[in-house]
């Protein structure tokens, strides 16, 4: 029947393991290609498309799954920078502080805290203790007190995790390698073409076995059921003659939800094409205005262009 192409399959679908399969081998190709096309094309950010299935149901085709996996890394690199690149701007202020010396002082018996005051506030005096402001700015005051407990009007701040130095070397790395990954992605822009027709091709795989995992079973009878163009009705009595199908036709029953087909005279096709952008496809049952809708369209998008001159 597909190679036919004479039926109009009329279906309430419903999942099956196949078609999960199927429609997640379209969405992998199609994840596939966005992610070369927006590397290639320097828009990096639009990497940031999620997958279409988990890692173990992932397209077996190894192009498809290399890419998504180059993906995938590109994403986790990239929210590791962002993450990375707010804890350096959290813990700028206090500078390249030592949280390693910091904590040796502490094991000591000298306990080390960083604090933020408000800006403009007195500091308190904390006798035999030291404390260092080491920056101020308009949001406060930072500094760091060692060998006291932190006084009334400053607030406690968490120690950063490594020096300000080894944060920023951390992020340079990371940019390094989230650049390399773009650039690893760039480099299967000369794979588009397969990738695509591969596209084209699982739209068309997911379309069948759809159709056939949704067959209904009577007995030992499965049927499947949709609109025929009546022109082609015999090509499809004689093809059923030939297989041996079970073949029953009949004319659309009123309220069913009937495709129609426009075949306008050539010179007026483009027609067919601003009424797929309009959504105002004429039903059925009603009458087609594709040539007088076309006519008039043509004079009145002349004339906003005249009146615009």
């Amino acid at each position: 029947l597909a190679g036919l192409g004479v039926l109009h399959v009329e279906l309430r679908l419903t999942d099956t393991e196949a078609i999960v399969a199927a429609r997640a081998a379209v969405e992998e190709t199609q994840r596939a290609i966005v992610a070369v096309q927006a590397a290639a094309g320097g828009d990096w950010r639009q990497l940031s498309i999620k997958a279409a299935a988990s890692r173990e149901s992932r397209d077996r085709d190894l192009l498809v799954r290399g890419i998504n996996d180059l993906a995938d890394r590109y994403v986790a690199l990239r929210e590791e920078t962002r993450a990375l690149a707010a804890e350096i701007r959290r813990f700028e202020p206090w500078g390249d502080f030592d949280p390693a010396a910091a904590a040796r002082l502490t094991a000591a018996g000298r306990e080390v805290t960083l604090f933020k005051a408000a800006p403009g506030a007195p500091l308190p005096d904390v006798g035999d203790a030291w404390l260092q402001v080491l920056s101020r700015d308009k949001a406060g005051v930072y500094g760091a007190l060692v060998g006291a407990p932190l006084p009334e009007g400053l607030a406690p701040m968490p120690m950063p995790p490594k020096r300000l130095a080894a944060m920023q070397a951390d992020l340079a790395a990371q940019l390094e390698a989230t650049r390399r990954t773009a650039e690893a992605l760039a480099s299967y822009e000369k794979d588009l073409p397969a990738l695509q027709a591969k596209f084209r091709r699982g739209g068309e795989v997911w379309e069948y076995v759809a159709v056939a995992e949704n067959m209904t079973v009577e007995g030992p009878v499965a049927y499947i059921t949709g609109f025929c163009d009546a022109r082609k009705t015999a090509e499809l009595q004689a093809e059923a003659s030939r297989r041996g199908w079970g073949l029953a036709l009949r004319d659309p029953e009123p309220g069913e939800d009937v495709p129609t087909l426009l075949e306008p005279p050539r010179i007026f096709r483009p027609v067919t094409s601003l009424f797929a952008s309009l959504g105002i496809m004429p039903g059925y049952t009603e009458a087609d205005v594709s040539v007088p809708f076309y006519i008039f369209f043509t004079i009145f998008f002349a004339m906003l262009i005249g009146d615009a001159g």
